[in-house]
C-alpha cells in the first residue's frame, strides 16, 4: 500500500529518499476505526504518553 507513496517521495526528495532506504520497510498498518485512531491522537497531544495509554485501553 505505501509502495507507490515511497516512490513517490524518493523521487522528490533525496534526503527523504535516503531515510526511506535506511528505514524501509514501512510497517503502518491502515486503520479501519478512524475515529478511535483520531481520539488517540487528540489525547496524545494534550496530554502525557503514559495517561494517554491509560485512557486509550479504558476508552
Amino acid at each position: 500500500m505505501f509502495k507507490l507513496a515511497e516512490k513517490h517521495l524518493s523521487n522528490s526528495d533525496q534526503i527523504i529518499a535516503r531515510l526511506i532506504e535506511t528505514y524501509k520497510p514501512c510497517v503502518l498498518v491502515p486503520q479501519k476505526n478512524y475515529f478511535e485512531v483520531l481520539c488517540d491522537s487528540i489525547i496524545s497531544q494534550l496530554i502525557s504518553t503514559k495517561a494517554a495509554e491509560t485512557i486509550s485501553i479504558r476508552f
